[in-house]
């Protein structure tokens, strides 16, 4: 049971939106831009996550002969830099003020260099 929770609760979520969004299409309901984001954006992952499994499903498939070992060692590398931007993404305020106070020190020691 617990192999399967992290990409049942990943895509619970998005189900959920896509399901309202075709509720709301049945319904002729009006959709809001947030909304319309919102969705494209959980059918997005939906596909990519269908769309990873199969990649996986197909790769241990096709090396199965020559032996599967480090097959799909470099998704632990991607899913950590996807986790990482999602979490920046998620929260630009914080990447922000992080890329205005270099900015700030880069230009504070140009002009430095420039009254010298």
């Amino acid at each position: 049971g617990g192999r399967l929770a992290t990409p049942t609760n990943l895509v619970t979520g998005h189900l959920v939106t896509i399901s309202n969004a075709v509720v709301k299409a049945c319904t002729k309901q009006k959709w809001g831009h947030s909304f319309k984001i919102k969705t494209v954006l959980s059918c997005s992952i939906l596909a990519s996550t269908f769309a990873g499994a199969l990649t996986g499903a197909g790769v241990l498939k096709c090396m199965f002969d020559y032996g599967t070992q480090g097959a799909l060692l470099p998704i632990g590398p991607l899913l950590m830099i996807c986790f990482w931007l999602n979490d920046h993404l998620a929260k630009p305020r914080s990447l922000l003020k992080k890329m205005k106070k270099l900015r700030k020190q880069l230009n504070g020691s140009g002009e430095a260099r420039d009254s010298a």
